[in-house]
C-alpha cells in the first residue's frame, strides 16, 4: 500500500507480556507489576495524542534483540512515518511530557535520547535519515555499553542530542526495591505493588541472611536499594 503523503511522528511501544517479561526479568511476584506498567504506559501514550504500534513478542521479529528492534522500527518507517519514538514499559516514571518533548524536538540532525540509570535507554527518538539498520542492528543492547557507543555516534554524524532527564528502568527486584522506597509514581494500583513486592523482598531477604550466616560475606540490600555487605 503507497503512501501518498508522509506521516510526521509514531511510537514504537516495545513491550512484551507481561508473562514473557518475567522470562526476562526475574522479578519476585512481578507479573502483576508488569501488566499494570504496561497498562500505564499505554495511558500516557494515548495522552500524547500520537500514533503507536505496540510490539509484544507475537509482533516482533528476529533472532537478537538487536533484530527485533530494527525490524519494528524500520516496518514503521516503511508505512510513511518521517519520526520514531521507542519506549518500553519498564521505565515508571516515563511521562506523557516526555514523549511530546521528542516529537517537538527530533530533526533530520537532531535525535532525543532518554537515558537509564543502567547504561541504556528508556527513550530513543530518531528522525528516519538518521536510522542505519545494521548500526542500529549491531548495537551493544542491554549492556551498559550502549548509552556510550550511541552517542559516539551522534558525535561522529554530526547530530545533535536532546537529552532528557535520567530515569530508572526495572530489570532486577534490586530496581523494584529502590523505585519503590524512592519515588512515588502517579498511579496508586503501582504504588500499592510496589509495597507489595517490598515486603515480599524484605522477606526473601530476611530468609537469605539467616541461611548464609555461615559464609564469609553476602550481599543484601537496604538503605532504599543501597548495597551492603555483611562479614561473618
Amino acid at each position: 500500500m503507497e503512501i501518498s503523503k508522509p506521516k510526521h511522528t509514531a511510537i514504537v511501544f516495545f513491550a512484551h507480556s507481561s508473562e514473557e517479561e518475567l522470562k526476562h526479568k526475574k522479578i519476585h511476584n512481578g507479573g502483576l507489576l508488569f501488566q499494570s506498567l504496561t497498562q500505564k504506559t499505554l495511558r500516557t501514550i494515548k495522552k500524547s495524542g500520537l500514533p503507536y504500534f505496540h510490539f509484544t513478542e507475537h509482533e516482533q521479529k528476529g533472532n537478537s534483540f538487536g533484530e527485533r528492534f530494527t525490524n519494528a522500527v524500520q516496518s514503521v518507517f516503511s508505512l510513511g512515518y518521517e519520526q520514531v519514538i521507542t519506549i518500553g514499559n519498564d521505565t515508571p516514571h516515563l511521562s506523557t511530557k516526555n514523549l511530546v518533548a521528542a516529537a517537538n524536538n527530533i530533526t533530520a540532525k537532531k535525535s532525543v535520547l532518554g537515558a537509564s540509570t543502567d547504561g541504556g535507554f528508556y527513550l530513543m527518538g530518531f528522525h528516519k535519515t538518521q536510522f542505519h539498520l545494521n548500526f542500529f542492528k549491531n548495537l551493544a543492547w542491554q549492556t551498559s555499553q550502549l548509552q556510550k557507543q550511541v552517542y559516539s555516534w551522534a558525535t561522529q554524524n554530526s547530530i545533535q542530542v536532546l537529552r532528557l532527564k535520567v530515569l530508572r528502568d526495572i530489570d532486577i527486584d534490586k530496581d523494584v526495591f529502590t523505585i519503590g522506597s524512592l519515588y512515588t509514581t502517579h498511579t496508586s494500583r503501582i504504588n500499592d505493588l510496589f509495597a507489595e513486592l517490598i515486603k515480599i523482598q524484605k522477606k526473601v531477604i530476611t530468609s537469605y541472611v539467616s541461611l548464609k550466616t555461615n559464609n564469609s560475606s553476602i550481599e543484601i540490600y537496604f538503605n532504599k536499594g543501597s548495597p551492603l555487605f555483611l562479614f561473618s
